[in-house]
């Protein structure tokens, strides 16, 4: 009799571990109880938890997402709660792998978040290449006339003229005749005579030069000046103000007594020339001139056909320029003028 029940016992057991082995096995949404529509509550009945397999693939069981965004490997079987609204997941959350396509996703998840983050960094790649390519080229010693127009001086000069010579062409008033020099008087809107000083002598006292100074304008091209440069278009208006604004009412630097404003304004050569006197930072470089000539001319009294200038007290070695008032007051003074070439 003992016999019997210790068989029957063991076959018992050996029928309950059956029973728990195939339940263990069998899928874990069997026992899962379908939602009533009509319920309202839409909370799975059972929640199944799945190791995670080799090999790092994701996978989906029973309506859950196995991903490190969808598991919790802290409590394999969370406890639902009633009534309380899912969070949205933060788009920066790891999302299900590609591998995973076609299995229910989430509520709330981003479906292609991944193809969108890799798109997004793409962007974000070409962006900062663009961004080095330009940080590279203001980064290299470029020079700033690239940028901007440099503009350079001209430097502006005087010289005399009186009437033409034989060949047609203007009679420059020279110093430098003769041994020593020659001295040019010139006299100026009825002031005082002046023996002209010019810009550059020798180590004697020779004049080397036929030019005075009077200045330079400071920006007055934008071309630079080289050997076979173009010279810049200036209008006469232009030109006019430029000199107003950098030598104003100044005189020449060597006899304070002439101005740019002898020269007439159409009388004015812009060219380029070899250093710059009275500027020696200027020197054995090819620089802009701007040089003005000023008219001069000679006065004679003539009575009839016979020269009484020097009755009306007239220097035929003097020039003059500007104005000259015709003396009447004399008692033998001739009737007029004539200007001398």
């Amino acid at each position: 009799m003992m016999k019997t029940k210790k068989k029957s016992g063991k076959r018992f057991l050996s029928w309950l571990l059956a029973a728990v082995m195939i339940i263990t096995l069998m899928p874990a949404t069997a026992f899962a109880e379908p939602p009533a529509e009509s319920s309202g509550n839409t909370e799975p009945a059972v929640t199944s938890y799945c190791p995670e397999p080799e090999g790092d693939t994701d996978v989906s069981v029973g309506g859950y997402d196995s991903s490190p965004a969808a598991e919790t490997k802290d409590t394999p079987t969370a406890e639902p709660v009633k009534d309380t609204p899912t969070e949205e997941p933060v788009k920066e959350s790891p999302v299900a792998d590609k591998t995973t396509e076609g299995a229910p996703v989430q509520e709330g998840a981003v479906e292609n978040s991944t193809d969108e983050k890799i798109t997004e960094d793409l962007k974000n790649e070409v962006s900062a290449a663009e961004l080095a390519g330009l940080t590279a080229m203001f980064a290299a010693p470029v020079s700033l006339e690239l940028y901007a127009n440099k503009s350079y001086p001209i430097y502006v000069y005087g010289y005399f003229v009186n009437g033409k010579d034989k060949n047609d062409e203007d009679n420059i008033l020279s110093g430098k005749d003769g041994l020593f020099g020659k001295d040019i008087k010139i006299q100026k809107d009825n002031k005082k005579v002046q023996t002209v000083k010019w810009n550059d002598y020798s180590i004697i006292g020779k004049p080397k030069s036929d030019y005075i100074t009077f200045g330079k304008i400071e920006n007055g091209t934008t071309v630079k000046p080289a050997k076979d440069a173009e010279k810049e278009s200036i209008s006469a208006d232009v030109l006019e103000a430029m000199l107003t604004a950098s030598l104003g009412d100044s005189t020449d630097m060597q006899n304070q007594y002439f101005s740019w404003k002898d020269v007439a304004i159409d009388d004015w050569d812009l060219h380029i020339a070899r250093d710059a006197t009275n500027y020696s930072d200027e020197d054995g470089k090819y620089t802009w001139h701007m040089d003005g000539k000023i008219h001069t001319y000679k006065i004679k009294y003539m009575a009839d056909s016979t020269d009484v200038s020097k009755l009306a007290h007239v220097d035929k070695n003097t020039y003059y320029c500007g104005t000259y008032t015709i003396d009447t007051y004399k008692p033998n003074a001739p009737k007029g003028k004539q200007v001398g070439q």
